[in-house]
C-alpha cells in the first residue's frame, strides 16, 4: 500500500471498496458483530466481546506504536479495545481486508450532537442580525447550531433567504411539519415566541437501521422577511466557497456549545452507526461516506452536544468542507457530512 498522503485515485478507490466490504459485513443485521453492537451500552460486561463495541468503519492513516504513519488503512473504531487474548476467534476483527491493512482504534461512540444543558455564553443568546455559529432550533426541539446562510437552486425559490443546519435540529428527525417555526436562540436556550426567525422549508429524511445508506443529516429553513441574516460565521468569518476534504486537512468551526475550535480531518470516508436514542441502543441510523474530525494537537475536544449543524471550514482556504452531525459526549472527535452532499441533496448553495 502506498505511503504517500496524496495517493492515486485508483488506489484510493481500492481502499473505499475494501472499506465498503467490511462495513457491509460488520453492520449486517444478524451478524454476530451487529447482535453484540445492540448491547454496546453494557460497558461493564465486556470480557470476550470487543466487537460489540464496533461503531464505525472508515479510511485514514494507520497508527503504529501509538504514532500516526503515512500509510492509509481501513480503520475500525471500537468503544473499547481489548487485548487479543480476551477476544474470541469469532469476534476477532480482521487485520487485513481485500489485501489492505486495517487499524483498530479506540474511541467512544458518537451521538447526535444535541445540547445537554444550556449555559450563559453569548452564542446562546438572541442575536440580530442572526449569525451562523449561534444557537438555533425548531420550536419542537432543544436546539443546535445555525450552520450557514444558503440560497436555493430550485425554480420558484429565487430570492428566498435560507438557513442551513441538521435535520434533527430544524426538523426533529423529520417529525416537525413543514412550515413549523424556527427560533434563535433555540427553545432550550431560552427562545420565546418573539424569537421566531424562520420556517422549516425542507429536509433530507433519515432512514433507520444498521444497513441504511444515509448520506446527510440536513435541512433548510426560510428566513422571515423582517429578520436580518449574516453571511459571516462567528469567529470563522466569511466562507470562501466549498472544497473537497482530505486526510490531515486542518479545519475549524464555531458552534453553540464549544464555540470556536480547530481540528484535523483524520478519516474521509467513514461509515458510522449513530444511535437515535440513548435509552434504546437498537435504534440506530447508519451514515456512509462521512468525515471524522479530531481536535488539533494540544486540545482535548472539537465538538460537544449542541454543536450539531455547525459548518466545518478548511483553515487555509476558509472553504466549507462539512456539516457537523454527531460527536461523543467528551468531544474527542466529531462526524460531519461532506458539504457537497449536503448542498446537492437540499438543492442549495452557500450564499
Amino acid at each position: 500500500m502506498p505511503r504517500r498522503r496524496d495517493i492515486d485515485p485508483s488506489v484510493f478507490e481500492d481502499l473505499r471498496m475494501a472499506k465498503r466490504e467490511l462495513s457491509a459485513r460488520c453492520f449486517r443485521s444478524g451478524h454476530p458483530l451487529f447482535e453484540a453492537l445492540e448491547m454496546h451500552q453494557r460497558i461493564a460486561d465486556l470480557q470476550g466481546r470487543a466487537t460489540e463495541l464496533l461503531h464505525a468503519v472508515g479510511i485514514g492513516r494507520k497508527r503504529v506504536g501509538g504514532k500516526l504513519t503515512d500509510m492509509l488503512s481501513v480503520r475500525l473504531y471500537v468503544a473499547r479495545k481489548l487485548p487479543r487474548r480476551l477476544v474470541g476467534l469469532a469476534a476477532m476483527l480482521p487485520s487485513r481486508i481485500a489485501g489492505i491493512e486495517t487499524d483498530v482504534i479506540e474511541a467512544p461512540p458518537a451521538y447526535f450532537a444535541m445540547p445537554l444543558a444550556p449555559c450563559t455564553m453569548k452564542r446562546l443568546t438572541r442575536q440580530r442580525p442572526v449569525q451562523p455559529g449561534a444557537s438555533l432550533g425548531n420550536v419542537n426541539v432543544i436546539g443546535g447550531t445555525l450552520g450557514a446562510r444558503v440560497r436555493s437552486r430550485k425554480a420558484g425559490e429565487h430570492g428566498l433567504r435560507l438557513m442551513l443546519s441538521n435535520n434533527h435540529v430544524l426538523a426533529d428527525f423529520g417529525v416537525a411539519p413543514i412550515g413549523s417555526e424556527i427560533c434563535q436562540p433555540a427553545i432550550g436556550d431560552g427562545g420565546e415566541p418573539g424569537d421566531v426567525v424562520g420556517r422549516l422549508l425542507r429536509f433530507a429524511p433519515i432512514a433507520m437501521g444498521a444497513q441504511a445508506d444515509n448520506r446527510v443529516d440536513a435541512a433548510v429553513a426560510s428566513v422571515d422577511g423582517s429578520v436580518a441574516l449574516s453571511s459571516s460565521i462567528c469567529t470563522v468569518g466569511v466562507v470562501n466557497g466549498v472544497a473537497l476534504p482530505s486526510v490531515d486537512m486542518a479545519v475549524h468551526k464555531h458552534a453553540r456549545t464549544t464555540g470556536y475550535s480547530s481540528g484535523v480531518i483524520d478519516d474521509v470516508d467513514c461509515d458510522v452507526l449513530v444511535p437515535l436514542s440513548r435509552t434504546d441502543p437498537t435504534r440506530v441510523a447508519r451514515f456512509t461516506h462521512q468525515l471524522r474530525i479530531r481536535p488539533r494537537t494540544g486540545s482535548s475536544r472539537f465538538a460537544q452536544g449542541g454543536d450539531s449543524g455547525a459548518l466545518i471550514v478548511g483553515k487555509s482556504s476558509n472553504a466549507a468542507v462539512g456539516l457537523l452531525l454527531a460527536c461523543p459526549d467528551n468531544g474527542s472527535y466529531a462526524y460531519a457530512n461532506p458539504i457537497t452532499d449536503v448542498l446537492d441533496t437540499l438543492e442549495v448553495e452557500l450564499d
